[in-house]
């Protein structure tokens, strides 16, 4: 009898689902992220509700963080979704995580071996002194950061007597599908600051 529960408590263990958390700015529920109608109305408290492989759908819009959105696990972002939900359609509900010339956009530390997925977003407006990836900085070494029909622009980095990479997207293996990487800018790159990759840079890391 014993062998039989353990054995019908690992089953229910592992056929949980990955859960689908809601961000639409315009949401006037109970802002938990449950559904279209109580979603969040930012992507923050959406990721720190998250678990290891949720998904969080995210209505057009322009969403203006307080600061840098830090992923820390294997999360899938969506964005593309209209007003109130409905189906995705990237082009028609354009959908920006801003970082409003005042700190970077995503940084990616996810250190498990499943994926950063970022899908149909608007990632721009990065801005950091020195160091990497004003629009994405992803530090994973354990799996890939892939993105699918996102566009990196109008992201920036200044130099102040250091080095700076990759202002748009510096990562470590990325898998980049239909996407577009524009007007990103590494600034004041002469002498002692040296800059590398305006738009992306990448390192690849055997594993």
């Amino acid at each position: 009898m014993k062998k039989i529960i353990c054995l019908i408590i690992l089953n229910l263990v592992f056929s949980v689902q990955a859960a689908i958390v809601y961000v639409d700015k315009t949401a006037t529920g109970n802002n938990d992220g449950s559904s279209w109608v109580d979603a969040f109305t930012t992507i923050t408290p959406a990721i720190a509700v998250s678990m290891n492989g949720d998904e969080i759908d995210i209505a057009q819009g322009n969403y203006i963080e307080v600061d840098q959105l830090t992923i820390n696990k294997p999360l899938i972002l969506k964005g593309g979704f209209p007003l109130g939900g409905g189906v995705q359609d990237v082009a028609n509900n354009p959908t920006t995580i801003d970082g409003n010339l005042s700190h970077r956009v995503i940084l990616d530390t996810n250190g498990f071996s499943n994926p950063t997925i970022l899908e149909g977003l608007i990632i721009k407006n990065g801005l950091i002194q020195d160091g990497s990836g004003a629009g994405i900085y992803d530090t994973n070494v354990s799996s890939d950061l892939v993105l699918n029909w996102v566009v990196v622009e109008s992201n920036t980095i200044v130099l102040n007597g250091s080095i700076g990479t990759g202002a748009g997207i510096s990562c470590i293996n990325s898998i980049i599908n239909n996407s577009t990487i524009n007007n990103n800018s590494i600034l004041g790159a002469s002498g002692d600051n040296t800059g590398a990759g305006g738009g992306i840079y990448t390192r690849i890391v055997q594993r």
